[in-house]
């Protein structure tokens, strides 16, 4: 008997772990959305509960108002900045062709085909054009649908009434119940942490820096604000990662005006996060920067850009549960 319901036992766990495995496989491709509606709602739960609480308004328009505001103070800023990314790319690459010299210049370098040979390039080039379009097309249709699946999973953790979902919340997590109110606790305030310190200090120093080449004449500026505003996300290397090599190619071209007064802004927005960060994480907490590195290298392995922000928050949370474990299983 104990045999059979041993056997039950095993077979139950993994038909689970099966279906979970089925599960986990069908929604890799939208984790990331998954991942997006639940820091969504821990940064904007707090004005979901004053629209719903203080000011009495109906569950669904509340929830209603607080998408349509994520919307408007994210996606939409978000997409601005892309559609400026991609006129500063075109800028510099039609300066580099300029740099270059005409085309006619350029092809005498080139070997020559005869026709067959140009007739196969031909070809390829149009195959090579079409998987771009429809690449480009598959794309944005995963993108609507990974928005349309984060706003709703936002929709339904707001609407959701608190006293179910910190039901489930008990009935999932292995531990104890004063546990588990400790571990939802941390996990918010590690939120808090990585998106608002990592958060303003990325825009901050983007900011300055775009600022900074404005100022100096140097060429696309939005476009380098927006990559020193990614590369502050990196512990160590920070904005530095964009203005140390601005001024080397700056001196090396001679403009040493612009070499040295970018060195000088550069110094400054860099001592921003030293002057920042502390002062922001005494009030929301405070992540060790080995844990953001190996967060932002495993971020971005997994899910691109995003992963910025996603893989310091995965780490976090992983160090959060193993050492809840350690107290209350092993301690």
């Amino acid at each position: 008997m104990i045999k059979e319901k041993s056997f039950k036992q095993f077979l139950a766990g993994a038909i689970i772990a099966t279906l979970f495995g089925v599960l986990l496989y069908g929604l890799w491709p939208y984790l990331n959305a998954l991942l997006g509606a639940f820091i969504l709602f821990i940064l904007f739960l707090p004005l979901y509960r004053y629209l719903t609480v203080k000011l009495k308004i109906k569950i669904g328009l509340a929830a209603t108002l607080v998408i349509l505001l994520s919307i408007v103070l994210i996606l939409i800023p978000v997409s601005f900045l892309a559609s400026i990314l991609v006129k500063e790319i075109q800028v510099v690459l039609t300066d580099l062709h300029a740099r270059l010299g005409d085309w006619g210049d350029i092809s005498k370098l080139l070997p020559q085909f005869n026709s067959t040979d140009l007739s196969q390039q031909i070809a390829q080039a149009g195959s090579m054009a079409s998987r771009f379009v429809f690449g480009t097309l598959s794309a944005i249709g995963n993108q609507v649908i990974s928005y349309f699946i984060m706003f709703f999973v936002f929709y339904y953790l707001l609407t959701t009434d608190e006293e179910k979902l910190s039901k489930m919340v008990f009935e999932i997590m292995p531990f104890s119940r004063d546990n588990t109110v400790k571990l939802q606790r941390k996990f918010r305030t590690v939120t808090y942490t990585t998106l608002i310190t990592s958060g303003l200090i990325s825009l901050l120093q983007g900011t300055l820096l775009a600022l900074s080449f404005w100022g100096l004449g140097i060429g696309a500026p939005v476009l380098w604000g927006l990559v020193a505003a990614i590369t502050s996300f990196v512990p160590v290397i920070g904005a530095a990662g964009v203005w140390v090599p601005a001024v080397i190619i700056l001196f090396i071209q001679g403009n040493i005006f612009g070499a040295v007064g970018l060195l000088i802004c550069g110094i400054i927005i860099s001592s921003v996060d030293n002057l920042v960060r502390p002062a922001i994480q005494k009030k929301v907490g405070k992540i060790h920067p080995l844990v953001s590195l190996l967060g932002v290298v495993i971020g971005l392995s997994l899910f691109g850009l995003v992963g910025l922000i996603i893989g310091p928050l995965l780490i976090s949370y992983f160090l959060l549960m193993l050492g809840m474990f350690k107290e209350e299983y092993i301690n």
